[in-house]
């Protein structure tokens, strides 16, 4: 942090510069938190990936569901668990 005159700014010349962390009852409920805690900075040229925890969320529903199949929006990074028919 740097203080430019009267105000106070944060300034980030890339790489990781902030890191949000969130629990829930599962890994896609914790992941949920974490993205909305995300989305309520307000970083215009900030950058947040989308895809972090898709791996774990995986193995939870593996470990409930026999069979699915995984789904990855390559648009926006949504991951979609859906039972096989």
């Amino acid at each position: 942090m740097t203080n430019n005159g009267d105000a106070k700014h944060i300034l980030a010349n890339g790489g990781r510069v902030l890191n949000i962390c969130a629990r829930g009852k599962t890994v896609r409920e914790a992941q949920q938190r974490a993205y909305a805690a995300v989305d309520m900075i307000n970083w215009p040229e900030g950058f947040c990936r989308r895809d972090i925890g898709w791996q774990a969320i995986a193995r939870e529903i593996k470990n409930n569901v026999k069979e699915f199949c995984l789904l990855n929006c390559s648009k926006c990074g949504e991951i979609a668990f859906v039972p096989r028919r």
